[in-house]
This record gives structure tokens, C-alpha cells and sequence, in this order.
């Protein structure tokens, strides 16, 4: 795992690991403050690990703004420009940053520490007090292991445990350790002393509607939108990076890979699905057009399932290990040694329509499973503090789930990127009324009044070119008869890029991988009632037995009681 681990009161001195190690010595309060940061190079002069008389200094990740700051502010030293902005802005600090980063900031002389995520948490941090220390770590089983040192127990949270069984991932803060917590998105720590503080520096529920005309809402989407490309491939170009892009047969992927293609960035692209699938079909013709030398990564008989372990210790136990696990396997494919950033279209959908359903006024969150829907422990008020249905499916849809494509890249030391994922596109898409972006009918209008060209080629979801909006209407009906018919060939893998309850029917490998499994780790769960709950779950669907298979892993490799 790569980031920064502290712990503030080190008194067992427990190792942290990493190459790099800074360590504070509290003279008034007797306290030893550790430091250690895990990294990789690329995009090292991104990253700082750094101190004076005054601060210590860390930030990981990839700063995409970093040089037009250094340029605004006329501060040309990454350090200086840290500690001038510090001053100027406080715990506002991380919101001048867009990219993928986390850090903290350490104040020798009030020895306060203030630790941040991204805006979008795709750097996620996690922090636990234990006894009279704090740990703060991007790694679950860093936080764990130091736990066990201190002679605390590490006990399961059933409450996580049934978040997961229903909604594939955690809800909010939550992991499946009690009394181990992580940052939400836009979330920061003030530690002092023993006292921890946590706060938003940036809020998506304060973006309020402000856009009620189309053709204003349409601008802003690409104006924003085209602002977002120019960061990402301007960064590969800072450091000589080829690019690579994921292309599927989406709007999203081919939004961002066709659009760079007009400004002249030219991608390596790759696809990663069910071989003859509409995703490769579409992928193959696209790339054929625009001259992009492309890669085919083929999921068949789903094989990627057997790298539980890897996976699951990717997602750090707070996401099911499938929802990434193809990803994972592409990339092991992939030589990503002279590439800059992984470019996606991550979200496109979901951000312009895609989380606005026909009860605004009564939603929920989309559950993997209902078998145990009646013992999630989230009351109304959590959804109340949400401004819409829109912001509570941000947060615990894309950064709790979702986000989890954005550790599997940096698992292969890169970064994952997407121009929808930039903040201020973002905030573009949630000032914009929500009678305009429902069902996704903004996005396709944007498409057809700028980029015409992305119409030539057939959309995957509804199997017609994206020229006009009642075809979406029509493949509703259309994929209903596609379903029948494959089904009754029991061809269901023409159905889907992943295809997941084909492959499980027909790989026998793969079933008594599963099975076995769970017979040898279902013995760790010794309250019966729970262990009852794990079987029952277990006898369902793929993404069910997933979902355990996911939990039960986390246990047994972190030896967590239960």
C-alpha cells in the first residue's frame, strides 16, 4: 500500500515501513510523532515528504493544477508554495488542489496535525485511537497490526458486515473493524494533542441548483468538461508519459478518448470484456477509425475471480472484491511502465442523470441484496443530511463503491483519472436542474450539438447509435427481446461485458474454488446467529456468495474477531 502512515504518540515505537521515515519529538508533552511514507515514482515531483523548523509537510498523488498554482501564487518551490498557501487558506488548503492526493500538514510548534483526503476520496485515509495513541493510515491492516502491538482487540463491525452484504460496500465512514473509521470525501483531521476534530473543506451538498436553462447548462458541461482534459494529458506531457485510456463500448470512455483525440492527445487504448462482446465490437471499430493502437483484454469464463486475496486487500475490505477484480486482471496485462496517468470516463453516466430516479422525494441506494436489508443500521437522518438524491448516491455510490478502480491503478503505481471526476465538473453537473439531466437526456443532447462524431458508432447500453433520444426509449424493449432470445440459447454471455452468472454456471474450477472457501473460513465466525446470516447470504446469487466470500477474506487475513 502506498501513502502516509502516522501514528501520534508512538510510544511502542511500532514500525511503519517505507523508505522514507520523519519522527517529532515532543518535548513539552513527552510524545513521540511517527512518519512514514510508502511511495512510488512516477510523478514523484508531485509528491513531497518534507520538513523545516516549522512543518512537516507529505503529500502522495498527483497534483493536476500543481504548476498552474505555482504560477498564480508566482512560487516556483513546491515547499514554499505549500506553506504560503497554508497560511493564506488553513484547513481550506486541499480545496486549491484537483487530482488524486491525500497529505497532512504537522505544526511543530502548536504540534497540531491536520490530514486530508481528495474531494472525490479516491485517496482514501483511515484513522483509530488506540488507548492514548492515534494511527492514521491509507491501509486498514497497517491500522490492524499497530492494534494488536497496543494489546487492543480487533473486533468485526456487524454493522459494516450487513452495509456490505446489501449495498456491495460500506456505508459513509464505516470499515469492517469496530472502532476503525475513514475520511469521506472532502473530509479533514485536526488532531491536537488527544483531541480529534473532523471536518468537510468541501461540501457537494452546498452546490445548490442555479442552472434553469438547457442550452446554459450544456455550455457550462463542455466548457468545464474540456478545462478537465487539458489537466489530465497536460500532466503526462510534464513528465514525458505516453497516454493510455480505457475504451469500451460506452459514451463515457469514448467522450474522453475522442474528445482528447480532437485536442491531440492521442491514446493507447484497452478493452477489457466478454470476447465478441458490443463493448470490444464497438471498442475495435472506434480505435480503427482514429489510428489508436489498441489492446484487447478477453474476461472468457471469468477467471479473474480466483484472485480473491489481492483484491480483496485492494479495496481494503470496504468494497466487494469484484467490482474491480476484471480491472485488476487487465492491467496485470498491461506494461504500464512508460505511461502517465490511466485516462476513463468513470461516472460520465452516473453524474448527468444516472442517480435521478422517478421518487426524488423517497430515495434510497441501489442494494446488491435485499436478504438482509432489515438489519442495515442506517437511520433517517443520515439520509436527511443529504441536499439530494444525487449527493447521497455521490458519496456512498461512486466514492464508497466505485472508487475502487481508482485503488486497483494505483496498486499498479499509476492514476487512475476522469475528466467527470474532476471537482468542478462535478459542481457543473449538480448546479444543473435535475428535470433536464433525468435519464440522461442533457448528456445526450451535449453529445449531438458538439461532438456529432461521437454518434457514428453504436451505444453498448441500447444498441443504436446515440443520434436520438427516443432509440434509448425504444432498446428498453429491444433489450428485453435480446434477453429472452440468449437466454433461451443459453448463450447469456452475449448479454453483458462481465457476464458473471454465465461464467460461475459453467466453470466448475471457479464453484469449487467458492465453495471451498467458504467452508474453510465460515469455521472463523463463531457467533451463530452471524454465521446463520454468512450461509444465508452465501446460497444467492454470484455478487451474493462475492460479497462473503469478500468479508469472510478480510477476517481470515486480518485476523479479526468474531
Amino acid at each position: 500500500m502506498f501513502g502516509f502512515n502516522i501514528i501520534y504518540d508512538n510510544s511502542i515505537s511500532f514500525p511503519l515501513g517505507g523508505d522514507d521515515f520523519l519522527s517529532y519529538m515532543s518535548e513539552k508533552k513527552r510524545k513521540r510523532i511517527s512518519f512514514s511514507y510508502p511511495r512510488f515514482a512516477k510523478f514523484n515531483n508531485d509528491k513531497m515528504f518534507k520538513e523545516d523548523k516549522d512543518f512537516i509537510f507529505g503529500i502522495d498523488g498527483v497534483i493536476l493544477n500543481l504548476n498552474e498554482l505555482k504560477n498564480s501564487h508566482g512560487i516556483s518551490d513546491y515547499f514554499k508554495l505549500i506553506k504560503h498557501l497554508w497560511h493564506k487558506r488553513s484547513y481550506l488548503l486541499p480545496n486549491d488542489f484537483k487530482g488524486e492526493f491525500s497529505g497532512f500538514i504537522f505544526d511543530k510548534n502548536s504540534e497540531k496535525l491536520f490530514v486530508f483526503c481528495n474531494q472525490t476520496a479516491t485517496k482514501p485515509v483511515y484513522y483509530s485511537k488506540c488507548k492514548k495513541s492515534f494511527i492514521i493510515s491509507n491501509d486498514v491492516s497497517k491500522i490492524v497490526d499497530f492494534k494488536t502491538k497496543m494489546g487492543v482487540d480487533n473486533d468485526l463491525n456487524k454493522d459494516a458486515v450487513y452495509s456490505m452484504f446489501t449495498f456491495g460496500a460500506m456505508f459513509e465512514n464505516e470499515t469492517l473493524v469496530q472502532g476503525i473509521s475513514r475520511l469521506n470525501a472532502g473530509e479533514y483531521i485536526v488532531l491536537n494533542d488527544l483531541k480529534l476534530v473532523i471536518n468537510k473543506y468541501q461540501d457537494f451538498n452546498e452546490t445548490p441548483y442555479s442552472v434553469f436553462r438547457k442550452k446554459q447548462g450544456i455550455d457550462l458541461l463542455e466548457n468545464s468538461f474540456e478545462h478537465a482534459l487539458k489537466l489530465e494529458y497536460h500532466k503526462d506531457l510534464e513528465y514525458g508519459y505516453d497516454h493510455i485510456a480505457t475504451l469500451s463500448g460506452g459514451l463515457d470512455s469514448r467522450m474522453n478518448v475522442m474528445l482528447a483525440n480532437n485536442m491531440g492527445f492521442k491514446n493507447d487504448v484497452f478493452c477489457f470484456s466478454q470476447s465478441n462482446y458490443l463493448d470490444e465490437q464497438i471498442s475495435r471499430e472506434l480505435s480503427k477509425d482514429l489510428d489508436l493502437n489498441y489492446q484487447f483484454i478477453p474476461l472468457d469464463e471469468g477467471n479473474y475471480f480466483k484472485n480473491i486475496k489481492d483484491n480483496v486487500k485492494i479495496g481494503r475490505g470496504t468494497v466487494f472484491y469484484l467490482s474491480a477484480a476484471h480491472l485488476n486482471y487487465s492491467l496485470e496485462k498491461i506494461n504500464l511502465g512508460n505511461y502517465g496517468l490511466v485516462h476513463t470516463g468513470l461516472i460520465g453516466d452516473a453524474i448527468l442523470g444516472g442517480f435521478i430516479s422517478n421518487k426524488p422525494k423517497d430515495y434510497s441506494l441501489k442494494k446488491m441484496s435485499t436478504k438482509f436489508n432489515h438489519k442495515v443500521k442506517i437511520s433517517h437522518d443520515s439520509f436527511k443530511k443529504y441536499a439530494s438524491e444525487e449527493t447521497l448516491k455521490l458519496q456512498n455510490r461512486i466514492f464508497n463503491l466505485i472508487n475502487i478502480g481508482a485503488f486497483t491503478v494505483e496498486n499498479h503505481q499509476s492514476y487512475l483519472v476522469s475528466p467527470f471526476m474532476d471537482v468542478d465538473f462535478i459542481n457543473t453537473c449538480l448546479s444543473i436542474s435535475p428535470d433536464f439531466k433525468k435519464n440522461g437526456k442533457l448528456y445526450f443532447e451535449w453529445i449531438n450539438k458538439y461532438h456529432p462524431e461521437l454518434t457514428k458508432y453504436k451505444w453498448e447500453r441500447t444498441g443504436f447509435k446515440p443520434t436520438h433520444f427516443w432509440k434509448t426509449n425504444l432498446s428498453r424493449y429491444s433489450n428485453k427481446i435480446k434477453l429472452e432470445y440468449f437466454r433461451l440459447l443459453k448463450k447469456e454471455n452475449r448479454l453483458s461485458m462481465t457476464p458473471v452468472e454465465f461464467w460461475y454456471r459453467n466453470n466448475e474450477k471457479i464453484q469449487l474454488l467458492y465453495n471451498s472457501y467458504f467452508d474453510e473460513c465460515i469455521l472463523l465466525i463463531d457467533d451463530s446467529s452471524l454465521r446463520k446470516d454468512f450461509k444465508e447470504m452465501f446460497e444467492g446469487n454470484v455478487f451474493e456468495k462475492a460479497i462473503v466470500i469478500t468479508v469472510l477474506n478480510f477476517i481470515k487475513e486480518n485476523n479479526i474477531s468474531v
